[in-house]
Formats: structure tokens, C-alpha cells, sequence
């Protein structure tokens, strides 16, 4: 016969068969424990915290734990009983703590007793108790650690009355062992006198670490009940109440705090306390310990354990020598703090009337943290788009330029990205470090912009410092922008094949070659010869001249020219230079002889003393006296050498307005050869400016010279008679186009590429992306739809092809008048276009006839043909993206098509199929 199993004598519970006790083990703790009476009411229910008990005996308990020999009971609290023990095995004595039997029920707390004995389990440290074993017995939780022989803090407060020497030699040995604890990721968090032991030797064990939390891990068991708020109320830190899960060393430090103004006072710092040293005769600076320990913002607090311990042994070490002086200085410093009492109350009681306000403005931006975060994201994203589009432009102007842009661009993706975190609470220090660099003026493209970025940033950087409630601090945030393009690159990579991939390839590279093929060959053909511009003539070949009689006297040719023009070569313009001007001086003296060929006439000016009245002839007499203001015997010979080469200088730049190319034999034209025959002194007709054969002959056979076309002044002095020190022997044409057509032309280009693009892209989208993101039911539904999609597809093929027409036939018009006007009018020779008529007249009718083609097959492709009509569909659909420039207007709508017709739901609709079947059947199949 099988033996009958044993069971609990008061619950029934069944028992293991070498259970030596006739009760199970919660309820033998249970009995111990309860020691009130069951409430009546609920009201007067009794807490899961109930500090009276009778604890089990050591009789009772002893059958559990058969490798210990328990002594007695050491104490007991809200969490369970500690027991004095003997390892029978070790010889030891060691402390044996188990859990409460009610308290085990709940598994939230049962994980944190656990957790306790791990964290314990890692430290090693003198002054904190070692723990050597822990896990469940039958039902109950307990661990083996440590004895300590002596007593706790508090006990020692009680019967004892320590100096504050004594006390303060306590704090060094608490520092060490929690600065070794927060060293190993571990927080004690209920840092108070009952659980810093004392030994009989003196030395300090910190004890009871079940309410620690490791530092950087989260508690994945909820809190709930009694013991959610962990820690004992006097000297728990602010944050213990208001964000228990986000509690870090610095509570311990606060903490700590408390129990050193306790041992030095024997009071608690509640509310109003007063300082230590106005209770005890203790240094002042203790005062600032205990204070900046006791800050209720975890920030203003010491940030390491050993900092406390340093500030502590500063404070506690005397200095003999000094004591006298030590103890004036202290009285002076009462008799100061009296006299100033009122008026620093005062002050205080403002700071924290400021203080109230501060906070305010925090909480109520705090509050409108979502909107700021929003206003914050569009400015930084238009700052950036701003300065992305005008980086080119600010780039060709100044590199310092240049490099604020780029900055400005790294602001406004910075500014971005906070206004995104603000938005989503998730503002950290390091960002809000970052956050300073938003607040540099960068005014780069627009100041409105950059002072907006400034201000919604100081806002924002103000609003994350505001205290959110721990529910709407840990809820998921909503989507934005940036989580919905993710999600969408997402998505598309995971239905992205190859048709989707060259279809989007094509779509978006075949835009932008055809608008970039279209507006090249409108710049090549018609822009670059018709823009308006303005030609400038640099010629700094004469500009340093010297006189080989006479070297203090000095000349300077200048022959530079700004005029307007049309188009942007050497072909399109005729860079004639109509004036030259003279300068002569000496050290004393300076005259200018200024001369306008179209008006044949000279000026001369006196230094700065202004013009003569008197309007000189272009002469050899101008000359010579323009060169009697500043040459001292202007009857030399080697001066009137100097008078008669500058004089053929003046012709030659006359006759040929500077120009290579009227050259010719170097003799004036027969209108000059007319005018200047009046002038006797100028020899006869076969001797037209003798002084210049030598240089004429050496400037035709340059080739460097003759291919830029313009004349280099200072090249046709005589080298015999002038010193011409000027570095650079050629004269230069800058031609600049009009900067408003140009931008008009660009933003022209720009805008028909951009709406172009966004054509492209939603054709794109809706006719090739949107198909494969859909369900699977969604495409059996798109299928029944393709009818009616190619129809509005070919009537816009149809359209659009219409308009390419029609635009053709306008050009060509256009063009025609243009040039009607140009011919009739001399002076608008260079509107004309370039292209010869008949290529041009040949090149329009082609399109025109294209265009038709486009039209007619875009209707002629239908269902209804079957296989023909398909293949109309793509050829219609090639010359609409292939034919150039038209496909700037038909390419989206080719591009649509061109997707359609080669779909296989597209191509059902021209199979030849039973017209029994319904069109859904058929594309099904």
C-alpha cells in the first residue's frame, strides 16, 4: 500500500515528503506575521507594509534551510526578516533574509528582491555587505550574506551622541562604497541611517541595496501597489516622486545629503532648516555641502559621490596655524550676514519670485512644444532649399560667400532635425549643444529666414526644458514627414523590380535629357546670338609709357570701351572703340587730351584744375599743345618725334576704330585721306603716317595680335622715341550678357524642366508605383479600370501632340516677322535667326507633320483594333518621347503610354478575346 501524501495542516497544500514541519512554508511565515486583527471596513484595511510582527522561530524555520544552523532573529521590516545563521559546512556566520509570505505573491517584487541579490552579487567592496548566496527555497525567496557584529547608524544616533568629527569620519567610508557601486552600474536609492551598519571596529557596511536599480536598464516588471515609489519618504530626491523610472545616482547623492545634515544636527532637513553651523560649531562650508547636496534640480548637485567626500574632508581638516585668524574671519563674516540679512532676503524672495516666472514661460512654451517643432521644421527646410538654389550663384561671386552658404545649409538641416525632435519630445543635451550653432547669424540668402531660424530656435531650445508628465513623456509619437518618406522608401524597395526600375530610370533621366538637349540647342541656335550684352574693351598695352629724351616725363594711352551689344562672340559684335584718351606728366604738371572720333573733336583737361573752354580739331596742332602743358621745350626734336608719332597713332585708331581687320595696307580710308589733307603738316598723300610702318608691319604679321581682333595701342609707338613698360603686350573683349535675360532664360528652362518633373513623377507614381504598392485586390479592381485609363491617356497623347502643333506653326510664323522686321531695319540685322530658310522652313514642317502623326495615332490606337492598335499605340507613343524638341510637351504624356501599353493589364485590352467574356473576365485570365 502506497504512502499517503502529507499535506499543509491549515491550507492543505501538499507537502514534499521530506518535509520535516506538518505547515507549509508560507503559511508558517504567514503565522508569524499576522498579528492584527482582520480589519472590518475597508477603510481600516491594513497595508502590505505592517511594521509590527512576530517573526518565526528559529525552530520552525530550521526545517527549510537543513545547511544552516539559524541563531536568532537580527530584525525585520516591510520587506521581509533578517536571521543570524551559522554555515555548518564553512563555520561562518552569515545573515539570512527572506521574503514576507504576502509579499512573495506579488511577482513584480519578488524580480526586484531577485535583482537585489545580483546587483549585490557584483560588488565587492570592504564597506559594502558581501552577499554569498540567494535563490528559493520550497516557496520561499531568500539570500545568504554578510554578518555584521555591531549595530546601524541609527542606533548609534540614538545612544550615542557623536561630535561632529566622529560623524564626519562616517562620510569618506559611505562615499567610497557607493562611488564603487555607481562605478558598477548599480544605485542604491534608499541611502538612510537604518541601512549603514557600523562594526565593532568601526568600520562602515552599506546594507539593504533590494531597492537599487541598475543603472541604464529599465524595469520590464511594473511597479504597482505599496511599494511603487521606492524609498523612504525624508530622504527620498524630488525626482523619486515625480519620475521614479528615471532615477540615477545623483539621488543617492541627495540622499547622502540628508544623512549628513542628520549627523551633524540630529535633525531632519524639512522644509525652512536651518544651516549646520547655526546649530553646531561646525565650518561653514559644510553649509554649502549639505546645500548643494540637497538641490532639488539633480544637475545642481554634486555629480560624483566623490566629490561629497573631498568637499567633506576640506571642510573637516583645521588648520592650526590659522585658527585665530580662521575665527575672525568666521565672526566678521556673522557680523557681515547680519547686516546684510534683510537685504538678501529681500533679493531672495525676488529670485524666486523670477524663478515662478522662468518656469512659466518654460511650461507654457512647453506646452506648444509640437507646434514650434513644426514652425521650426518648415523654416529650416525652406532655409536649406533657399541656400541649396542660390549656392551656385554665391558661389561664382565670392568663396567666403561660398562657405556661409554652405554653413547655412548645415544650419537649416540642424534646425530641421531639432524642430523634428522637439515635436516628438525627444530633445537631448547633446542636441541642444548642437542646437547653439542654429543660433549663428548666418545671412547668406535670406535675413528673414535666418532671424526666423534664430528665434524659433532659442524658443525651442527654451520648450525642451520643460517637465512633461511620465505618460505623454514615454508615448510613441506620431508620424511625421520624415517616418512617411522612410516608410514609403521602404515599401517601394520591397515591391521594387526590374520594369520598376528602368521604367522610373528612363522616366526621370529621359526628362532630363530631353530638356537639357532642347534648351542647349535653343541657347546654340538662337539665345547665344541674340541675348542682349554689352562688350568691354580692356587695353592696358599703353598704360605705363616712358620718354626715352626725357624720363621724367610720362605718358598713358587708354583706349577702353563700354558698349552695348547683342549676342555673346566675336561674331555678333563689333567691338569699335570711338574714343582714346592721353595723359602726359611730369613731376610739377598733368594734362589729358581726351578725343571722341564720332564726334571729331578733342577735350583737354588740366590735372584736376578741369577742361579748357576751347573744343580742339583731331590735328597734329591738338597734339602739341595738349603736350606744351607738361613738356618743358616742346620745340626739341625728339619732342616733335614724339608729336608726330602719337599724332599717326590718333589716326590709325580713328580710321580703323581699333579693329585688326580694316587694317588693310595701314593707310586711312578715302574719307580720312580727304579730311586730313587740309592738315599741311602731315606731308603728302603716299605718306600717311610715316611714324607707324615699322609696328604696322609687326602687328599684321603677328597672328596671335590679328586673331583677337582689336588693336593693342600701346604696341604702335615707336620703340626709338618711347619707353613702353606695360607687362601685357594684348588687348582683351569681355562680352556680358544682360543678367536679367539670362536669369529670365534660366528660370524659364528651370520651370519647364520642373513642371516637366512633376509630371514625370506622378505618371511615375500613378501608373507604374502606385499599381505594385497596392493589394492584390486592388490590382484585380485597377485591371477592370485600364479601359478607361489608356482612354485618358491617348486623349491626352492626342492633346498634347495638338499643342506641340500648334506651338511649331507659331515659332515659325514668329520667326518670319521677326526677320521681316530685322531686314527692314538696319540696325536689327542680329535679331534675324541664324539658320538659313529653307533648313529652317524644312525643319517646322517636319514637326508639324510629326506632331499630326502623334495626334492621328493617338486616336487610331484603340481596343478595338486588336494587335494593330497596339502597335500604332507604341509607335505613337515613340515618336511622342523620341522627337525633339516636341517631346518637351509630349514626353510625360509618351512616357504614360509607352507604361500602359507594355503592362500585361494593359496589353489584355488589344488581344483578340471572346466578346462573350466581360472585359474584368478577360484581363483576369
Amino acid at each position: 500500500m502506497s504512502e499517503q501524501p502529507k499535506t499543509c495542516a491549515q491550507c492543505n497544500a501538499e507537502l514534499s515528503v521530506d518535509s520535516l514541519s506538518s505547515l507549509c512554508p508560507q503559511c508558517l511565515l504567514q503565522i508569524g506575521f499576522e498579528t492584527q486583527p482582520v480589519a472590518a471596513s475597508p477603510e481600516q484595511s491594513s497595508s502590505s507594509y505592517q511594521p509590527t510582527f512576530v517573526p518565526p522561530t528559529c525552530e520552525e524555520l530550521a526545517p527549510h534551510f537543513p545547511q544552516l544552523e539559524i541563531l536568532e532573529v537580527l530584525g525585520h521590516g516591510g520587506m521581509g526578516v533578517v536571521y543570524k545563521a551559522r554555515q555548518v559546512e564553512l563555520d561562518r556566520f552569515v545573515a539570512l533574509k527572506i521574503l514576507r509570505p504576502n509579499i512573495s505573491h506579488d511577482t513584480g517584487f519578488a524580480e526586484r528582491f531577485l535583482r537585489e541579490a545580483r546587483a549585490l552579487a557584483k560588488l565587492n567592496h570592504p564597506h559594502i555587505i558581501t552577499v554569498f548566496d540567494f535563490g528559493r527555497k520550497d516557496a520561499l525567496y531568500f539570500f545568504i550574506m554578510e554578518y555584521v557584529d555591531g549595530t546601524n547608524l541609527r542606533h548609534v544616533e540614538r545612544v550615542a551622541q557623536l561630535s561632529p568629527a566622529e560623524a564626519l569620519n562616517i562620510v569618506p567610508q559611505i562615499c567610497s562604497a557607493l562611488q564603487y557601486a555607481h562605478d558598477n552600474g548599480v544605485v542604491h536609492r534608499d541611502i538612510k541611517p537604518e541601512n549603514i551598519l557600523i562594526t565593532k571596529a568601526g568600520e562602515v557596511r552599506i546594507a539593504d541595496f533590494g531597492l537599487a536599480k541598475l543603472a541604464g536598464m529599465t524595469d520590464d516588471i511594473p511597479l504597482t501597489g505599496t511599494w511603487q515609489v521606492m524609498g523612504t519618504p525624508h530622504y527620498m530626491a524630488p525626482e523619486q516622486f515625480e519620475k521614479p523610472t528615471t532615477v540615477d545616482h545623483r539621488a543617492d547623492i541627495y540622499s547622502l545629503g540628508v544623512v549628513i545634515y542628520e549627523l551633524l544636527t540630529g535633525e531632519l532637513p524639512i522644509g525652512r532648516f536651518r544651516l549646520p553651523s547655526e546649530k553646531v560649531q561646525v565650518d561653514v562650508r559644510l553649509d554649502d555641502v549639505v546645500l548643494r547636496s540637497l538641490d532639488k534640480e539633480p544637475e545642481r548637485r554634486y555629480q560624483r559621490v566623490t566629490d561629497v567626500a573631498t568637499a567633506v574632508e576640506a571642510a573637516s581638516s583645521a588648520n592650526p596655524t590659522g585658527a585665530a585668524h580662521f575665527e575672525q574671519a568666521k565672526q566678521w563674516a556673522r557680523t557681515a550676514a547680519t547686516s546684510v540679512g534683510q537685504s538678501a532676503t529681500l533679493l531672495k524672495s525676488k529670485a524666486a519670485g523670477w524663478e515662478g516666472h522662468v518656469r512659466s514661460v518654460v511650461d507654457w512654451l512647453g506646452m506648444r512644444s509640437k507646434g514650434l517643432g513644426t514652425a521650426l521644421m518648415w523654416i529650416g527646410g525652406l532655409d536649406t532649399a533657399f541656400t541649396l538654389l542660390m549656392l551656385p550663384n554665391i558661389s561664382r561671386i565670392r568663396n567666403e560667400n561660398a562657405v556661409v552658404a554652405i554653413l547655412a545649409t548645415i544650419g537649416g538641416c540642424l534646425a530641421f532635425w531639432i524642430g523634428r525632435q522637439l515635436k516628438r519630445n525627444r530633445v537631448s543635451s547633446p542636441l541642444r549643444w548642437a542646437a547653439l550653432f542654429c543660433l549663428l547669424p548666418f545671412f547668406s540668402v535670406g535675413i528673414v529666414l535666418n532671424l526666423a531660424r534664430i528665434l524659433l530656435t532659442s524658443l525651442a531650445l527654451i520648450a525642451s526644458f520643460h517637465r512633461k508628465p511620465a505618460e505623454s513623456a514615454n508615448e510613441i509619437p506620431e508620424p511625421d514627414i520624415v517616418d512617411s518618406v522612410v516608410a514609403a522608401f521602404r515599401k517601394a524597395r520591397a515591391v521594387a523590380n526590374r520594369r520598376l526600375l528602368l521604367f522610373t530610370a528612363f522616366g526621370i533621366v529621359g526628362w532630363c535629357a530631353i530638356t537639357a538637349a532642347t534648351f542647349a540647342a535653343c541657347h546654340a541656335l538662337w539665345f547665344h546670338y541674340n541675348i542682349p550684352s554689352a562688350y568691354i574693351v580692356n587695353d592696358t598695352t599703353g598704360q605705363d609709357i616712358h620718354s626715352i629724351a626725357d624720363d621724367s616725363v610720362q605718358f598713358g594711352i587708354r583706349s577702353s570701351q563700354y558698349a552695348e551689344a547683342r549676342g555673346m562672340s566675336f561674331d555678333t559684335v563689333q567691338p569699335e572703340r570711338n574714343n582714346i584718351e592721353l595723359s602726359g606728366y611730369n613731376p610739377y604738371r598733368s594734362a589729358t587730351l581726351e578725343i571722341d572720333f564720332d564726334a571729331n573733336e578733342a577735350r583737354i583737361r588740366m590735372g584736376t584744375e578741369g577742361y579748357m573752354a576751347e573744343r580742339f580739331p583731331i590735328n597734329r596742332t591738338t597734339v602739341e599743345t595738349w603736350m606744351s602743358q607738361f613738356v618743358t621745350d616742346i620745340e626739341a626734336s625728339k619732342t616733335q618725334e614724339q608729336i608726330d608719332n602719337l599724332r599717326d597713332v590718333i589716326g590709325v585708331m580713328s580710321s580703323t576704330r581699333g579693329l585688326t581687320n580694316r587694317l588693310g595696307t595701314g593707310l586711312p580710308s578715302a574719307q580720312n585721306q580727304k579730311r586730313n589733307a587740309e592738315d599741311k603738316s602731315m606731308g603728302n598723300f603716299g605718306e600717311w603716317y610715316p611714324t607707324l610702318r615699322g609696328p604696322l608691319r609687326e602687328i599684321m604679321r603677328d597672328r596671335w595680335v590679328m586673331s583677337g581682333r582689336l588693336i593693342p595701342v600701346g604696341r604702335l609707338l615707336a620703340p626709338e622715341i618711347f619707353d613702353v613698360r606695360s607687362k601685357r603686350g594684348n588687348v582683351t573683349l569681355t562680352i556680358s550678357p544682360n543678367g536679367y535675360y539670362v536669369s529670365l532664360y534660366l528660370f524659364s528652362a528651370t520651370l519647364i524642366w520642373l513642371i516637366g518633373m512633376v509630371r514625370v513623377g506622378r505618371i511615375l507614381y500613378r501608373h507604374l508605383w502606385e499599381p505594385a504598392l497596392n493589394t492584390e485586390a486592388k490590382k484585380a479592381a485597377s485591371a477592370s479600370l485600364a479601359r478607361s485609363s489608356w482612354q485618358r491617356c491617348s486623349l491626352s497623347l492626342s492633346i498634347n501632340g495638338l499643342l506641340a502643333c500648334l506651338l511649331s506653326m507659331y515659332v515659325f510664323f514668329a520667326t518670319n516677322l521677326l526677320n521681316d522686321i530685322a531686314i527692314q531695319a538696319e540696325r536689327l540685322n542680329q535679331l534675324a535667326i541664324q539658320i538659313p530658310p529653307s533648313v529652317f522652313e524644312l525643319a517646322v514642317a517636319a514637326l508639324v507633320l510629326v506632331s499630326i502623326t502623334i495626334v492621328v495615332g493617338a486616336l487610331l490606337a484603340r481596343p478595338l483594333l486588336r494587335t494593330p492598335g497596339w502597335w500604332i499605340g507604341l509607335a505613337t507613343t515613340a515618336l511622342a518621347i523620341a522627337t525633339l524638341p516636341l517631346s518637351i510637351i509630349t514626353f510625360p504624356t509618351g512616357l504614360a503610354a509607352w507604361i500602359l501599353l507594355t503592362d500585361e493589364t494593359g496589353r489584355g485590352l488589344f488581344r483578340t478575346r471572346s466578346s462573350k467574356l466581360p472585359l474584368a473576365e478577360t484581363a483576369q485570365t
